[in-house]
């Protein structure tokens, strides 16, 4: 049987802190170290959506991520990011599991 242990988070890489998602596609600035970041859109901001496939999302395509909302991403650099109306602000911090 095959030893599988469960991936252990080592350590916060870096954050980007009240980062700004308007009608424009935003990628990241990902730390070289980096597995995994973890987006939290701001209460009071308008609903997000995101794509991690290489497509660009737009503001009716795309996954979405409303108001208050919090999920963990792997592969960070492939993650873009849109409004879908206005300007939103998400506090993404990245993390590294071995």
């Amino acid at each position: 049987m095959a030893d599988i242990s469960p991936a252990v988070l080592t350590t916060i890489t870096g954050a980007q802190y009240s980062l700004s998602v308007g009608s424009s596609v935003v990628s990241l600035t990902v730390p070289a170290t980096a597995t995994h970041c973890w987006v939290s859109v701001d209460p009071s901001a308008n609903t997000v959506r995101w794509t991690r496939d290489g497509v660009s999302p737009t503001a009716a395509n795309g996954h979405a991520l409303v108001a208050g909302d919090s999920m963990e991403f792997d592969r960070p650099a492939n993650l873009r990011l849109v409004s879908t109306t206005g300007t939103s602000t998400v506090q993404v911090s990245y993390h590294r599991y071995i």
